[in-house]
């Protein structure tokens, strides 16, 4: 089946990557672009590597403070139906005989919100794999007790991944959070009972340039040689793409990816906006653009008025429909997401391996 819940199905996958040192990328995802952009990426992943069934896990968030995923997947605002519309492109995109039927998906409730979020992490939790049981924010004593009693109760039923400590925000002030110790890890772990934990080891949430925070490796390596590769990394945005090939021998298992995909995706909507700048106003906002010092002068001269617009600054409705620029997004986040299957290992999943 192209969309996994199946706990024992998810956990025996979980193995089968550890044996092979093998971290699955998951995606979040806020937009139906972006969501198949991932399984567009996921099956070009599949028949480069020769995987007949190219797994992900894609993940969104709900009630999570530093961003509601779901609530952002409809204009409207309603995470619920965000949930549906989600689930929803999933299930019609992964159908027999669909374009990405050869993708097997685990969906995943990224950050769940022990409260905010007891209507998926409770109510719907069977339509999951993976359940983010997020109380990072909590006293560590706390976070350990609510994230036991889940355990307890769902973990027939889902996958758990609990957060071991919570993660700094790129846009917070002051100093970086302190480090996970492999003694709080394992303490967690043997506490919780936890399948997956997210450590911190130094990165950051929602960082828009590379280097701002420093991973520690070291201290991973530390951690999992007391917990073993049960670690799940968040915040990856602020680290070097070159740098990420290690995660699967620092003891990741799973590596969460987002910000990077919607800098890419923005920068289409901006690139597409700026060369069709005359295509899609008329002359007389270019040229009050032009006087606000938004647009360049030269954007109006004969020659870039030929080669960029057809000859005629003015709305052409052959550069309006959303399907250029829906396109654009989806060709260039897949293209930026293909080099996360690479650097994860994905070639120690081939049905030759």
């Amino acid at each position: 089946m192209p969309i996994v819940t199946d706990p024992q199905q998810t956990r025996a996958f979980l193995d089968n990557l550890r044996q092979r040192r093998v971290a699955v990328p998951c995606f979040c995802t806020e937009n139906s672009w972006t969501t198949e952009a991932v399984l567009e990426a996921t099956k070009a992943a599949g028949e480069r590597f020769g995987i007949p069934q190219p797994p992900v896990v894609i993940a969104f968030t709900a009630g999570y403070p530093g961003r509601s995923n779901l609530a952002n997947y409809w204009v409207c605002g309603d995470p619920q139906l965000g949930l549906l519309g989600l689930l929803g492109d999933l299930k019609v995109l992964t159908s027999p005989g669909g374009p990405y039927a050869s993708c097997l998906v685990f969906p995943q409730l990224d950050h769940g919100q022990p409260d905010a979020d007891r209507w998926l992490l409770e109510d719907r939790v069977d339509e999951f794999a993976v359940m983010m049981f997020d109380a990072s924010a909590m006293p560590l004593e706390q976070n350990m007790a609510r994230t036991a009693d889940y355990v307890e109760r769902f973990s027939d039923r889902t996958v758990v991944e609990g957060a071991v400590d919570e993660l700094k925000e790129a846009s917070e002030a002051g100093e970086a959070f302190p480090l996970t110790t492999p003694e709080q890890a394992e303490r967690f772990l043997h506490r919780t009972g936890c399948d997956l934990i997210v450590p911190n080891v130094g990165t950051e949430h929602r960082a828009a340039d590379v280097g701002k925070a420093q991973y520690h490796p070291e201290r991973a390596r530390q951690i999992a040689d007391v917990v073993g590769p049960n670690l799940v990394l968040h915040g990856t945005s602020c680290m070097d793409q070159a740098d990420l090939g290690s995660l699967p021998g620092d003891g990741f298992v799973k590596v969460n990816v987002w910000t990077g995909i919607e800098r890419t995706g923005g920068r289409q909507i901006a690139e597409h906006a700026l060369q069709n700048v005359g295509n899609l106003l008329n002359l007389d906002r270019v040229e009050q653009l032009v006087d606000e010092g938004v647009l360049g002068e030269g954007i109006t001269s004969p020659e870039r008025v030929r080669e960029m617009f057809g000859g005629e600054i003015g709305p052409d409705l052959a550069h309006f429909p959303l399907i250029h620029l829906r396109r654009r997004w989806v060709r260039e986040v897949a293209a930026m997401l293909a080099g996360y299957f690479e650097v994860f290992g994905y070639e120690r999943l081939g049905s030759d391996r």
